[in-house]
């Protein structure tokens, strides 16, 4: 696997931006991963509008990536990372708006520093949420999975489900989906 894969941009970028981008392609060739999950993303220049926006909020450059479960080609988290003005600012962001909460959630994470702390930083970050281990739990009737639910078996802590349950049954399996 090429490291251009990861963070794919077309186009030129600025020589902070570009090393920041460099370093996080050379350290996510070790995370379990897969290239075509992570996006980069700067204001488009000619939308005014946008490149405010961004400017207000100091952001110059957002790297993000879905957290998936390969196996049901489901998106469980999407993780995104601002970089811009000496720092950077992560958190679990929406996932077609790209937007950071408003309220900081058990995600998040700050850096300042250099082009290059900041995106040491980001990659140490990206790393960890991916390592933290994910369990799939499955409800099944008939042979058939009615319904599942993703969750980090670390925290408890519920990525989403799908499928529908009345209520009280027991479930079924536990699937390592990823993580340590």
């Amino acid at each position: 696997m090429d490291v251009a894969d990861w963070f794919e941009f077309d186009g030129p970028l600025a020589p902070p931006l570009a090393e920041f981008v460099a370093i996080l392609r050379r350290r996510a060739r070790t995370w379990p991963a897969d290239p075509v999950n992570t996006y980069l993303l700067l204001p488009d220049p000619d939308d005014v509008a946008e490149v405010a926006a961004w400017g207000a909020d100091g952001h110059e450059l957002l790297a993000w990536m879905d957290v998936v479960d390969d196996a049901e080609s489901e998106v469980l988290l999407t993780l995104g990372a601002y970089l811009g003005g000496g720092r950077v600012r992560g958190d679990e962001i929406h996932n077609q708006l790209l937007h950071l909460p408003e309220e900081r959630t058990a995600f998040a994470f700050d850096a300042a520093g250099s082009v290059e702390e900041c995106a040491e930083a980001t990659a140490v970050w990206f790393a960890a949420q991916l390592r933290r281990p994910i369990v799939r739990e499955e409800w099944v009737h008939a042979g058939i999975v009615q319904a599942r639910r993703w969750r980090f078996a670390d925290t408890d802590t519920a990525l989403g489900r799908s499928g529908f349950r009345t209520g009280g049954e027991p479930l079924d399996r536990t699937v390592h989906v990823r993580g340590d």
